[in-house]
């Protein structure tokens, strides 16, 4: 009896495919720290939201190299860690944030938060999110929302705006921040609306003007027929 020949199948590795987006390189140069923030959070979305974190270690750490970017792989590979720890990505993660993540001076952070003005044309909803980004260095823990909203009473221009705020009765970063916001279409709406007033007055103010060019000749012709009919008379 003729017997069928049975496939052997190979261990195939796992394979690992995803639209999502990957991780954008370390930025190494400049501000370091917010990079590496920025980066770390990247990543631990990219493991999530793939399954990477439940692939084999290799497969983690060979991933984590090849989106860190040349001179960050330059740097974990020059950093001081055992066998162990170069095979394994919390370990190297640990590590690049000892390295990039430097000492912060509170006290000046503190000081950068507390001198934050609003720019001129500056909306109140980028100005929110510096405001947010200035404090996440700042280690003011449960009091990070009322401290922002405080520097925003503080810091917006519009000063009718900056009046009515510490009115209001139990004012919180969120009732702050849309009454910032209504007040800020509103005067944009006047100052679209009054732009268009001027416009219509500019051209009535225009047709006036032409109406009496074009009556002046006729006026004067007029004049002067009358004083040729007086010198002939006389």
């Amino acid at each position: 009896m003729e017997q069928t020949p049975t496939s052997i199948s190979s261990p195939q590795g796992p394979i690992f495919t995803s639209h999502f987006p990957v991780p954008s390189p370390m930025v190494t140069a400049g501000d370091s720290d917010n990079s590496w923030g920025f980066f770390k959070q990247q990543w631990t979305d990219y493991e999530v939201a793939t399954g990477l974190e439940e692939q084999h270690p290799k497969v983690r750490i060979a991933t984590l190299h090849s989106v860190m970017g040349k001179e960050c792989l330059q740097i974990l590979l020059n950093l001081k860690l055992a066998e162990e720890e170069r095979t394994d990505v919390d370990a190297c993660l640990t590590a690049l944030e000892c390295y990039f993540k430097s000492k912060r001076n509170i006290v000046y952070e503190r000081y950068m938060f507390n001198t934050c003005m609003q720019n001129v044309e500056e909306p109140i909803d980028r100005y929110v999110n510096r405001l947010r980004k200035q404090a996440a260095t700042c280690e003011f823990g449960t009091l990070t929302d009322e401290l922002i909203r405080d520097r925003l009473v503080l810091g917006i221009r519009d000063e009718s705006t900056k009046l009515r705020l510490p009115k209001e009765d139990k004012l919180d970063l969120n009732k702050a921040l849309h009454i910032c916001r209504s007040n800020e279409i509103a005067s944009s709406q006047l100052k679209a609306m009054s732009s268009d007033s001027d416009k219509a007055q500019n051209k009535e103010e225009k047709r006036v003007v032409r109406e009496r060019k074009s009556k002046t000749p006729q006026t004067s012709r007029s004049t002067k027929q009358i004083q040729r009919k007086d010198a002939s008379k006389s």
